[in-house]
């Protein structure tokens, strides 16, 4: 069969004649955009209101055929077959124009699903439900945690109270921490409270005073070589909290780095040490004089030579470990010796913060 191969390919390539395709679509409005597909989309406008319809393209696979209905055959020879009634032949919908319909009203569609599928009656009472067990179940939480704070409270209260007499302040700062919980769970903001918190905080920061003065400190780095003291300082004093009676010193200007100037003088042979405590605590002082005396805790984060000056340290304080002390029993029991200043101090600060012994 010489030539099979050329006439098969001939009978691929044939081109088969494309059938017209005609659509009808409903704008809006209520009139009716009518035309033939063309093999690229179409964008038409409604001849009525102008509104832009969009056409698909025509379907590249041939129409399906409709089944022809069987007659009935007579069940008996006597029988004479009636004419058959005449039928009306349904509208034969592509699915091309099923899907512009469907785009036409999809909006509509997804608003009719979702109340006939999302808002049942059953869904909204399980959803109702649901909501009242959860509320339920948060409130007994609730009242079991309020309960049990309470318990804490007084319980911690008494011990905290007991170890801070004792001078142990590791334990009262243990107890204090779980008195600042338990107030904290019951939503508590009076200033008996507060003065509670307040001991919680300075009871802690004298539970991890550094061993050694900042004037041992920067005596101690003056002995270490260069490279080896930011190990030896992150080792041994990062994070040691500091107390200070000193006078700070706001400054002027608002965009000024540091912001704050503590008058604190340490000096040790050669080098001088400068305190750099830019504390989120000190704008409580706002509106106080720019220099006034405060006494204050905070954490150590660095001790590094300043890079201009010679023989200058800079002592940097995490800023927001910071926080005015307010107590007067608690700073005595750090072996501070009492003074009318001082007191007159603590007394200003407790104002400031608000709190009641």
């Amino acid at each position: 069969m010489p030539g099979w191969l050329r006439t098969a390919t001939q009978a691929f390539h044939r081109q088969i004649a494309e059938e017209p395709q005609a659509f009808e679509l409903r704008c809006r409005c209520g009139h009716s955009v009518s035309g033939l597909r063309t093999r690229a989309p179409q964008r038409l406008s409604c001849p009525a209101c102008q509104t832009p319809v969009f056409i698909l393209p025509a379907s590249v696979y041939p129409t399906p055929r409709v089944p022809q209905p069987k007659r009935l055959q007579p069940t008996t020879t006597e029988s004479r077959p009636t004419a058959p009634a005449a039928v009306a032949a349904a509208p034969r919908v592509t699915w091309i124009e099923s899907l512009e319909q469907w785009g036409a009203g999809g909006a509509r569609d997804a608003r009719r699903w979702l109340r006939r599928n999302l808002f049942r009656p059953t869904r909204i009472v399980g959803a109702c439900m649901a909501c009242v067990l959860a509320t339920t179940g948060w409130w007994f939480a609730h009242t079991h945690a309020t309960r049990r704070a309470e318990t804490v409270l007084d319980a911690a209260l008494e011990r905290g109270r007991q170890a801070l007499e004792d001078g142990d302040f590791a334990a009262a700062a243990e107890q204090f921490d779980a008195v600042h919980r338990a107030l904290d769970t019951l939503g508590r903001d009076d200033p008996a409270s507060r003065g509670l918190v307040q001991l919680a905080r300075e009871t802690r920061a004298a539970s991890q005073l550094s061993n050694l003065s900042l004037h041992d400190i920067l005596a101690h780095a003056a002995k270490v070589a260069p490279t080896e003291w930011p190990a030896v300082f992150h080792a041994r004093y990062k994070g040691a909290w500091v107390v200070f009676d000193a006078a700070v010193e706001r400054s002027a200007d608002p965009r000024a780095a540091p912001q704050y100037r503590i008058e604190f003088p340490i000096v040790v042979g050669p080098s001088r040490g400068e305190c750099i405590a830019d504390l989120d605590a000190f704008h409580q002082l706002a509106d106080a004089p720019a220099l006034r005396q405060v006494v204050f805790a905070a954490q150590l984060e660095d001790c590094r030579p300043d890079p201009v000056t010679p023989n200058v340290w800079r002592i940097v304080f995490q800023p927001h470990s910071g926080f005015l002390w307010a107590n007067s029993k608690t700073y005595e029991r750090l072996g501070f010796l009492p003074e009318e200043r001082t007191n007159r101090v603590l007394s200003e600060q407790s104002q400031i913060l608000g709190v009641r012994w």
